[in-house]
């Protein structure tokens, strides 16, 4: 289990990387650039998004349901572990609100 451990931390600070960076490449654009450059460059953040980040987040997710089925430390059996996936879950559906598909959810 220490190399899914390992590929576990790897997806999430992909995933936390590339959010990071989706927003500072939106806040220095929106303060440095013209309006006809920034709607330019603005509308390929939800293309970014669901090719760059939307595969590590569905590989952590799987990851952490390995987890919770395949260890002792479940999926309720602490309670900041619930509060992960719940966050987990509240930003999986705001990001697919904002960035997806907006005929179905992206990765659910």
């Amino acid at each position: 289990m220490k190399w899914l451990r390992l590929l576990h931390i790897l997806t999430a600070s992909a995933r936390f990387g590339g959010v990071v960076c989706i927003l500072s490449l939106t806040y220095t654009n929106f303060f440095q650039l013209t309006e006809s450059e920034f709607l330019t460059v603005i509308p390929r953040v939800p293309g970014l998004y669901q090719k760059v980040i939307l595969p590590f987040a569905l590989l952590t997710v799987l990851q952490g349901i390995i987890y919770g089925l395949f260890t002792n430390w479940g999926f309720v059996k602490y309670k900041w572990i619930l509060s992960k996936w719940r966050a987990c879950a509240s930003f999986h559906l705001a990001a697919n609100h904002i960035y997806g598909d907006d005929d179905h959810l992206i990765g659910f």
